[in-house]
């Protein structure tokens, strides 16, 4: 399971769609959960601009 954060780094305002993905491929009940958690956190950071940086 990727964090958000190192997600938002990596993937930047994609990181959203990508995490949606993991939710689709995820199988249900705990793995499906993190990954809904993961999605929401992401969202949070790239909607919010409280995203990290690189520098």
């Amino acid at each position: 399971m990727r964090s958000a954060r190192l997600m938002v780094l990596r993937y930047g305002n994609h990181a959203a769609a990508i995490a949606r993905e993991d939710i689709a491929t995820a199988k249900f009940g705990r793995e499906q959960d993190l990954a809904f958690l993961v999605l929401n956190e992401v969202e949070r950071m790239v909607l919010t601009g409280t995203a990290p940086t690189t520098h």
